[in-house]
């Protein structure tokens, strides 16, 4: 069995008294199980301080509004308690539970004083319930900040105080166990991407020929190149550079898809990531600078600056912030420019020539001026066919070990949720605790 199906396996169906609790997403809970506003099982305050009063080396943790800790050498609270952030990009999904002296900040709520709750219990609860029901209850798809009250009204399910801390023990070691296999997992897509990294540097400075007579390429950052090849400014191998500075055009719900430079990241266009559209009218008056083709690249310019991508499917629309290149098909493929600006080289070579005061940006003359490594053009053709296969490898085998990572978000975040709303029961047997799931769960599918 393989270590995701291992982790994910699914306690036995057991049978016990239950009854329903009126709320939709909760069900049925054991007979025995109370349910409670969060109001009257802890009292709910801010901290005082702001994120400018962290201090690197201080004595305390200082909890603000993100998963990253920072430190205080001040605090306000010395006891257990369990954060949330009030406002900011975490808004209601970043949770922390500690015990001990610590500052607060402003807009972080801070759980503490339980009553009938342990706190790591009400720290899984919230972390696995809340923030999905408050989204649920409203037509907005994020959350701007969280109010007082919405905390207060949450409804919380819980056992008596001693199941609790069985089913506290019981989520630390399988989210631990859980968590060691995502680390694993995330790190094998780092190791992959330094080796797809190594590929493309070499293939663009040294090409497929190990024993290729060298010669310095005059470039610092670059050293040595085959001696066949040049070092080029751009403007030479682009016949065309279409710029898409100004304004981004009006966006619509549908239509033809709007490329914004968030959307390019890793190498290829990630329009799920920013879902922009624009109409077909639009794009008639927009694009005449000029039409993106298959093949074509996009470069980023500026925030972010330097992310690149091929264009596959031409029926899109650019936003600003993007240059979209033609090749100049007598001398370069536009492939190997695709390569070029991925490599570290490429991207060490714009940022050279980026400026600006609060985010870097290249501008359009800069970049025609940027050097670029040549070979014939025949041999750019031979580099592409065999890096690009190497690189679909790699792809098919992050895209799996990126599914099996969803699987394991997917497991843990289930299988807190199961245990916190009493959908698994706790029984004593010769002093060992045993879970078993009540009901379906369904379980994550073996990888292997």
């Amino acid at each position: 069995m393989s270590e995701v199906a291992e982790a994910s396996r699914t306690p036995e169906t057991v049978d016990q008294s239950r009854r329903h609790t009126g709320i939709p997403w909760i069900g049925e809970i054991p007979e025995h199980w109370q349910l409670r506003r969060l109001r009257y099982l802890c009292r709910i305050t801010t901290g005082d301080g702001d994120t400018q009063d962290a201090e690197e080396e201080g004595r305390y943790p200082f909890f603000v509004r993100s998963d990253t800790v920072e430190r205080s050498n001040r605090y306000i609270f010395d006891g257990e308690g369990v954060l949330t952030s009030g406002d900011g990009a975490g808004v209601g999904e970043i949770y922390h539970h500690y015990s001990g002296k610590m500052a607060v900040h402003q807009r972080v709520y801070l759980l503490h004083s339980f009553d009938s709750v342990v706190g790591r219990y009400l720290y899984y609860y919230m972390k696995a319930n809340f923030m999905k029901r408050v989204q649920e209850g409203t037509a907005k798809s994020t959350v701007d900040s969280l109010r007082l009250p919405m905390l207060q009204d949450f409804p919380v399910v819980f056992p008596p105080e001693h199941e609790q801390e069985q089913l506290i023990n019981f989520l630390d070691q399988k989210t631990a166990a859980v968590d060691e296999l995502i680390a694993k997992k995330e790190r094998l897509i780092e190791l992959l991407e330094e080796k797809r990294a190594a590929l493309i540097n070499r293939a663009v400075t040294r090409g497929l020929d190990p024993d290729v007579p060298m010669k310095d390429s005059g470039v610092p950052w670059i050293g040595e190149i085959p001696a066949h090849w040049d070092v080029v400014q751009l403007r030479r191998v682009v016949a065309n550079f279409v710029d898409y500075r100004g304004k981004t055009p009006p966006k619509t719900k549908s239509g033809i898809p709007l490329i914004t430079a968030g959307a390019i990241k890793d190498g290829r266009i990630q329009h799920e990531n920013a879902p922009d559209y624009i109409s077909e009218e639009t794009y008639d008056e927009w694009m005449v600078r000029g039409f993106p083709a298959e093949g074509d690249v996009l470069l980023t310019t500026e925030a972010p600056l330097g992310e690149t991508a091929r264009v596959e499917d031409p029926a899109i629309a650019l936003a600003q912030r993007i240059i979209l290149l033609k090749a100049n098909r007598q001398l370069a493929v536009s492939d190997w420019l695709y390569f070029y600006f991925l490599s570290e080289f490429g991207q060490a070579e714009l940022w050279s020539r980026a400026s600006g005061s609060t985010a870097l940006g290249i501008k359009g003359e800069r970049l025609r001026h940027a050097l670029v490594l040549l070979p014939p053009k025949e041999e750019q053709e031979q580099i592409f066919e065999q890096v690009e296969a190497e690189l679909s490898e790699f792809h098919n085998v992050r895209k799996k070990i990126t599914e099996q990572l969803k699987m394991l978000h997917e497991y843990r975040q289930s299988l807190i949720t199961s245990a916190v709303t009493g959908q698994v029961e706790i029984q004593i047997e010769s002093g060992a605790a045993e879970v078993y799931g009540v009901g379906e769960r369904s379980l994550v599918p073996a990888s292997e």
